[in-house]
Formats: structure tokens, C-alpha cells, sequence
């Protein structure tokens, strides 16, 4: 294509979760493709995203060691990285959301803690209108005492096969762990942010073992409120045909639950929590 990998993949850094971001490199998959057809030889699914992260991967590693987080996130990022270079290994399709992840992750804009991950953000102004009235004391009141808006730690579920250990207490509440000991070295960072169904109180009800996913938020000057309804793509579906089916007949349907918690009630939840120090 006439470009060094190392060109080609310094356009990771433009990738994010909307897909049109996605479009050069599924126009260049697209014409190898082409390419390597008309010599009868095909391309495997993933192989051109995989040198991309592995290019950009390599090109990252040297500013590692001088990232504000926690010397178990550093090993976790190269954990990750080293997992491109392996023989054999494909790489997610662009113009998925693992993909994107993956992108992030590469160009260090979003770091695995676990079976979570998590990236700098804030929350939307517009959120506001999206909160039950009943809870816009409270969460304005959180929101002064972080200090504003952003920026804050945005936790996400990681991507597979990180996410398998989701379903495991301590594995979960390590990824949170390691999150808020990084969020220590990062001074301007106001606390911690989630987005996700499984916030939802009706959610844990129905699911009790979920309960571990939002304890830290349950914890003194945390707080959990609603922004409406939790679309199927939110990740409840996700390995559980019984509920895709359920909300689709209208029988299920969570909210999208918001998560805070300020910057020093999460210091002091990680500081009682010695136990989960890796």
C-alpha cells in the first residue's frame, strides 16, 4: 500500500466508538482483500487490525513506565500488548466495539484493570435532564463535592478474555482496586464514573450476584441514580439469550444505571481494602 505499518498505524489514534472512525481501515481490509483474492489467497479475519495494534502497541511501550498508574496496571498493558504478537493471533474486526477498545488500549487512551477497564471522561451536562427529579439534589451534591463534571475515571467492561473473571467478586472488585490506586497518581482526576444495567436496582434483585458489580459506589459519598432506559446492545442480553428474548416481548426491561464516586471516598474504600492489592 505503499505505507510503513508504523504510518498505517498511527491512525488508531483517531479510533473510537463511532464506527465512521472506523471507515479507512475497513477501506484498506477492503482492498487487500481484493488484492489477495485476485492471487487466490485470502486474508484472514482480524489479520490486518492485529498488525495495526501490534505496530502501535510496540510504538507505545516505551512510554509505559512513565504512566501515572498503578505498577500492576503497567503489567496488565503489556499483558495485553504481548497478547498481539502472539503467533497465530487475529485481531478484532475494525467497526466492531472491541475493536475500539482495542484501539484505545493500544495508544494508551484506556487501560485494563482486570475484567474492567477504564478511560478519562466526565459526565454529560446533559444527563441532567435524563435523572429522576427526585435525584437531582443528590447528584448535583455528589458532583460538588468531586469538584465538577470531569475528569473522571469512566470504568468499562474489558473485552474478552478478561471479561470471563466478571462473575468473580474479588477479581471485580481488584479491577476497582487498581482504578482507584491509579486514580492516586493522577492529582486533577475528581473520582470515579460507571455507566451500565447492571447498575439498576431491579438488576440486582432479579440477579444477586451481580451485587458486587456496584459495591464500591454503595460505599459513604457514593451514589447510583437512572438516565433512562437500558438499550439491548447495553450488554444484559450478552451470554443470556433468556433475557434478549424477554426484552424484545417487553417483559424485561433495566435501567441505565449512572455510578459516582468522589475522588477521596474512593481513596478511602481502597485504603480499608488492603486485601485486594496484587
Amino acid at each position: 500500500m505503499g505505507s510503513s505499518p508504523e504510518a498505517l498505524a498511527s491512525t488508531l489514534g483517531d479510533i473510537d466508538e463511532n464506527v465512521a472512525t472506523h471507515a479507512l481501515i475497513v477501506e484498506w481490509r477492503s482492498r487487500i482483500e481484493s488484492h489477495l483474492q485476485s492471487k487466490g489467497t485470502p486474508l484472514t479475519s482480524g489479520a490486518l487490525e492485529r498488525l495495526l495494534l501490534a505496530t502501535a502497541a510496540q510504538a507505545s511501550d516505551a512510554r509505559i513506565d512513565a504512566l501515572p498508574v498503578s505498577a500492576s496496571v503497567k503489567r496488565l498493558i503489556r499483558d495485553e500488548f504481548a497478547s498481539w504478537l502472539k503467533p497465530g493471533r487475529t485481531g478484532p474486526d475494525a467497526g466492531t466495539g472491541t475493536f475500539s477498545s482495542a484501539a484505545k488500549i493500544a495508544t494508551l487512551r484506556r487501560f485494563p484493570a482486570g475484567p474492567m477497564d477504564w478511560e478519562m471522561a466526565g459526565v454529560p451536562r446533559s444527563w441532567l435532564a435524563k435523572v429522576p427529579r427526585r435525584d437531582l439534589p443528590r447528584i448535583l451534591a455528589c458532583i460538588a463535592q468531586m469538584g465538577g463534571f470531569r475528569p473522571l475515571l469512566h470504568m468499562h467492561v474489558g473485552s474478552r478474555p478478561r471479561n470471563r473473571s466478571l462473575v468473580i467478586e474479588k477479581e471485580v472488585l481488584r479491577s476497582y482496586y487498581r482504578m482507584v490506586r491509579s486514580m492516586e497518581l493522577q492529582p486533577g482526576v475528581r473520582g470515579v464514573m460507571g455507566v451500565a444495567w447492571f447498575y439498576d436496582p431491579r438488576a440486582v434483585e432479579q440477579n444477586p450476584h451481580l451485587a458486587f458489580l456496584n459495591a464500591p459506589f454503595r460505599e459513604p459519598g457514593g451514589f447510583i441514580t437512572d438516565i433512562g432506559e437500558a438499550p439491548l446492545d447495553s450488554g444484559f442480553a450478552e451470554h443470556n439469550p433468556g433475557r434478549g428474548d424477554l426484552y424484545k416481548s417487553g417483559k424485561l426491561q433495566y435501567r441505565l444505571g449512572l455510578a459516582l464516586l468522589p475522588r477521596a471516598s474512593a481513596i478511602e474504600w481502597a485504603r480499608s481494602r488492603p486485601d485486594l492489592d496484587s
